[in-house]
């Protein structure tokens, strides 16, 4: 999540808003359940820009929700960067958030990392992340080098490259 300047667009800004991008790619069903996980656990004023990336049918009803939710249909498909920085330019909110279809949501993430942005030197923040074992996810890396690569693919070093868990990490 990233604080982000006003949007140029003419829509009225929110600056305690936090604009939520959810792309999907055909995973309808996933975006049902992190959304029914939003609608649950999370009180911090939300946006949802919602682009499906590929033709699909919603299992669920748009306005059912207590929050906006916006949906975007791309005519053909896009890249990961075209699609965000579409949502980014169309979001209304003083905060920007790019969340995976696949996510789960147990409580409200947000009033935690807004905290993040007091700091003026922060311009990103992420939460901890968990898979569904319980297990600290590889989310935080170090710039890529060629070594690096070598030693990830043939090796298949799983440790992490950072210590996330007891303190806020500042990776590269």
């Amino acid at each position: 999540m990233n604080e982000r300047p006003r949007p140029s667009s003419g829509a009225a800004a929110d600056p305690a808003r936090v604009s939520i991008s959810v792309v999907s790619h055909g995973q309808a069903r996933l975006v049902a359940s992190l959304l029914a996980d939003v609608a649950a656990h999370v009180r911090t004023p939300i946006e949802v820009i919602l682009t499906l990336n590929l033709p699909e049918v919603l299992p669920f009803d748009p306005a059912r929700f207590a929050f906006p939710l916006r949906i975007v249909e791309n005519a053909a498909p896009k890249g990961f960067a075209a699609n965000q920085n579409a949502a980014f330019r169309a979001s209304r909110g003083g905060f920007f958030c790019v969340l995976n279809p696949d996510i789960r949501i147990e409580r409200d993430p947000f009033p935690e990392l807004l905290k993040c942005f007091l700091d003026p030197a922060v311009g990103v923040a992420a939460p901890l992340i968990r898979n569904p074992a319980g297990s600290i996810e590889d989310s935080a890396r170090r710039f890529p080098t060629p070594l690096s690569i070598l030693r990830k693919a043939f090796l298949r070093r799983s440790s992490l490259e950072y210590s996330v868990e007891d303190a806020p990490a500042h990776p590269e």
